[in-house]
C-alpha cells in the first residue's frame, strides 16, 4: 500500500497536481529526520567519543579559542524609556569598546589555567565566552563536555527560593535531572557546610554562604570544565 501511494504521488507530481497538505507535512518531517540523522553522523571537533578499545577520547574537556574578539557598544547615557529613545535618536551614538581582540588559547584536558590582568582587561569576558553566556564578535570558541561556572555571586540563584530549591534549579541549569540532584543533595549540603540554613531563602545568606553553596553544586555536577571568577575570592 505504501509503495502504491508513493507511485500515485510521483505521478501526481509529474502531472502538476499539488500534493495534499497532510502529505506534504509528512514528507517534510521525514526529510528533517533524515537530515538530522546525517548531521548527527558528523563528529563535532570536541565531541566525546569511544575508541575501538572502549576508552574515552581525551578531547572531552578540551578548550580551543581561535582569534576571538568581543565588541561592546557603550552609550554615554542609558536609555530607559521609549520616549528617551525617540528623542535622543541620532544624538546618543554609542562607542565601540573591544574587550578582547585576537585572543587564541588551547587548554588540554586536566590543565588548570589562571588569567591575570588589570581591571577591564577582559578576563571575565573571556570566561563568559567559554561558558557560552555571550557569543564572540569574531573568531571561534569550542569547549568539549559540560561546563560549570561561578562567575558572579548568586548567579543562577533565585533570592526568594530556599537553598535546597536553588540546588534543584542550579543543577537543572547544568543539565542534571531531578532524580540525579536528589541523589546528590545530602553530599551537596554537607559540602556547602551551611546546615539548616539550606531550608531558608538565600536572600538571608551571607556572601560566603552564597559562594559555598554555588561551589558545592558546581563540584557535584560532574563538569568537564569549571570556570571560577573573582567570586572565589569571597
Amino acid at each position: 500500500r505504501g509503495h502504491q501511494q508513493e507511485r500515485d504521488l510521483a505521478q501526481a507530481e509529474a502531472d502538476g497536481v499539488p500534493e495534499p497538505v497532510e502529505v506534504a507535512a509528512g514528507r517534510q518531517a521525514r526529510e528533517r529526520r533524515e537530515q538530522h540523522g546525517r548531521d548527527g553522523d558528523r563528529e563535532h571537533p570536541l565531541r566525546e567519543h569511544v575508541d575501538a578499545e572502549g576508552g574515552v577520547d581525551r578531547r572531552r574537556s578540551e578548550i580551543r579559542i581561535d582569534e576571538v574578539s568581543r565588541r561592546f557598544r557603550v552609550y554615554p547615557k542609558d536609555t530607559r524609556t521609549l520616549k528617551e529613545l525617540i528623542v535622543t535618536r541620532g544624538r546618543g551614538r554609542g562607542e565601540d569598546v573591544w574587550a578582547l581582540s585576537g585572543v587564541t588559547l588551547h587548554a588540554q584536558p586536566g590543565e588548570a589555567i589562571g588569567l591575570v590582568g588589570r581591571n577591564g582587561s577582559g578576563k571575565t569576558t573571556l570566561l563568559k565566552l567559554i561558558g557560552e553566556i555571550i557569543k564572540p564578535t569574531r573568531g571561534t570558541v569550542e569547549v568539549g563536555g559540560r561546563v560549570a561556572s561561578l562567575l558572579e555571586l548568586g548567579a543562577g540563584f533565585h533570592p526568594e527560593f530556599t537553598g535546597r530549591e536553588n540546588v534543584f534549579l542550579n543543577g537543572a541549569l547544568h543539565g542534571l535531572s531531578r532524580a540525579q540532584i536528589r541523589e546528590r543533595m545530602d553530599e551537596i549540603v554537607d559540602f556547602a557546610g551551611i546546615g539548616h540554613y539550606v531550608d531558608l531563602p538565600v536572600r538571608t545568606y551571607s556572601a560566603g554562604m552564597y559562594m559555598r553553596l554555588g561551589f558545592a553544586v558546581a563540584a557535584h555536577v560532574d563538569a568537564d570544565v569549571l570556570l571560577l571568577d573573582e567570586i572565589f575570592a569571597v
